[in-house]
């Protein structure tokens, strides 16, 4: 894709719209099409059978293939790094059974932040609750409940008086909800254990995986290290079954090859490229395969007719979650768990070159949020515990589309998200709203002062005219919108350059009154 040359003043807004005429009647540039951007996907959604395999993913298969096998692969291959392939003639996503555009592309109340994906009434703590499965041993026992209602929820428990887990998991899913991504519905309860109910046919497992009886001794045990409150009462997080039946992860690389609607290799959408920017800015640097789940959508029992919808699950290791070991707490989201690089580095420096891991400070919440703060934070150096395949193909214009969503979460907005996880202590809560305003500002510096943040191009009488994300975000100052007069003639096809501050210029394309299409 050829791109614009003009050399832009470092102004606070130039408008290139001298360049309009020149440019509708040349034919030096990418043109669009006479149809309107694509915003939905509709082959995403087409009915097929039969229902795709159920995949288990291999734990111990992930990491190898992500820790050793994936970086020697690319190491070795020529670099086919390209852009990502999903994009519409604006730039943007459009909605699929992957993403769906929310405040990216519309305010959302509070109420919608809050509410994420839920839908109905939250789960009444009054139960009663029937536990159907269990896992009531380990460090984080849980089991599987019915509601009274019918809904059925996994329940999960903080333990040792540390409510960062189930905090972690409730604004971890309403952000990547308002971003775009299908989440479950995670909300903190909290309830007397006195409503729970074993179904007779429940089975947990044991400490070795074997399944067992799920007795009432071990029901008990899982609340021996629970937080609970002086009434008796215990938090825990109930995190809604998602809709269809799971069918397993989706893979780093390729598609699922028994899926006929998955076309696009999964490295190469900008949502899982783009989705990066929110790991970073949280601090979810368990993000993997491992934390994924496709489900099958029925449309038709009869015939066994559905579709897949794909996804994000899991988001308690967020917000500085601490490791055992010291040494890979320090390194978390610095560098990888295992890293080649810096392992060769340490060899030949015998390990003397100072490194940003070396003497980290907790903040003032200690290690309930370990090493997560803004001082150190590098929105492009920031790391998951292992390469993940769709970052590792991660291009400036997707983490640009993704920082244009994050420029539209206000203070407010944040707020407002942290508010639904319930947290107790105030030093923790209002941490973890310092953090993630400070995260975010720093993305937006790094990912808005290069490409274009003008976005939303509309026809506005005889005026294009486009919002400009790092204003709103406030991270400059400047006009909220920026526009351009349309030249004369304007039933022809033309292309309007407008840049702004010292980023490169965008290209607005415009036939009759339609925008057609944008380049950055």
């Amino acid at each position: 894709m050829r791109r614009d040359a003009i050399v832009c003043p470092s102004s606070t807004v130039a408008l290139l719209v001298g360049f309009a005429a020149l440019c509708s009647a040349c034919g030096g540039h990418r043109g669009f099409s006479a149809n309107p951007p694509m915003w939905r996907d509709d082959g995403d959604f087409t009915p097929f059978a039969p229902m795709p395999a159920e995949y288990e993913a291999s734990e111990l298969w992930d990491t190898m293939e992500n820790i050793f096998f994936g970086p020697l692969a690319r190491l070795l291959r020529v670099n086919t790094a390209s852009e990502a392939s999903n994009v519409n003639a604006v730039d943007e996503v459009p909605d699929s059974s992957w993403f769906t555009n929310r405040i990216g592309k519309a305010d959302m109340s509070i109420a919608e932040l809050s509410r994420g994906p839920c839908q109905g009434p939250p789960l009444d703590p009054a139960g009663p609750w029937t536990i159907v499965k269990g896992k009531p041993d380990g460090a984080h026992p849980g089991f599987t409940i019915k509601a009274a209602d019918g809904r059925r929820y996994i329940l999960k428990f903080d333990t040792g008086g540390d409510e960062r887990p189930s905090s972690a998991d409730v604004i971890g899913s309403l952000v990547y909800h308002a971003a775009g991504f299908h989440v479950p519905c995670n909300q903190v309860v909290f309830f007397h254990p006195s409503i729970l109910q074993i179904d007779p046919k429940a089975r947990a497992k044991d400490f070795v995986g074997d399944k067992v009886p799920l007795t009432q001794d071990r029901v008990d045990k899982a609340f021996e290290r629970t937080v609970r409150l002086p009434d008796g009462r215990v938090r825990a997080l109930a995190s809604q079954f998602i809709d269809g039946r799971p069918i397993g992860p989706w893979v780093d690389f390729g598609v699922r090859p028994d899926d006929p609607n998955d076309v696009i290799p999964h490295q190469d959408r900008r949502e899982l490229r783009g989705s990066y920017v929110l790991a970073a800015w949280l601090e979810h640097y368990d993000a993997r395969e491992q934390n994924s789940l496709d489900a099958w959508i029925e449309v038709d029992p009869k015939a066994g007719f559905g579709w897949v919808k794909h996804y994000f699950i899991d988001f308690g290791d967020c917000f500085g979650s601490l490791s055992r070991f010291a040494r890979v707490s320090r390194r978390r989201s610095v560098a990888y768990e295992v890293d080649f690089p810096i392992l060769l580095q340490e060899l030949v420096t015998f390990g003397v070159l100072p490194r940003r891991w070396h003497d980290p400070q907790l903040g003032p919440a200690g290690r309930i949020l370990g090493y997560y703060n803004v001082k150190r934070f590098d929105p492009e150096g920031w790391r998951t515990s292992y390469p993940y395949g769709p970052f590792t193909r991660l291009t400036e214009r997707d983490a640009a589309w993704m920082a244009r969503i994050l420029a539209r979460f206000s203070a407010e907005d944040i707020v407002a998200m942290v508010d639904e996880a319930k947290i107790s202590n105030p030093v923790v809560r209002s941490e973890i709203i310092r953090v993630m305003v400070g995260r975010r500002d720093k993305i937006l510096r790094r990912y808005l002062g290069r490409l274009s943040p003008l976005t939303e191009p509309v026809i506005r009488g005889n005026q294009v005219c486009l919002r400009d994300t790092a204003v709103q975000a406030g991270i400059v100052r400047g006009r909220q919108e920026v526009c351009a007069e349309l030249p004369d003639g304007s039933s022809g096809y033309h292309t309007i350059s407008l840049a702004v501050r010292n980023t490169r210029p965008v290209r607005v394309h415009v036939r009759g009154r339609m925008v057609v299409g944008l380049e950055r």
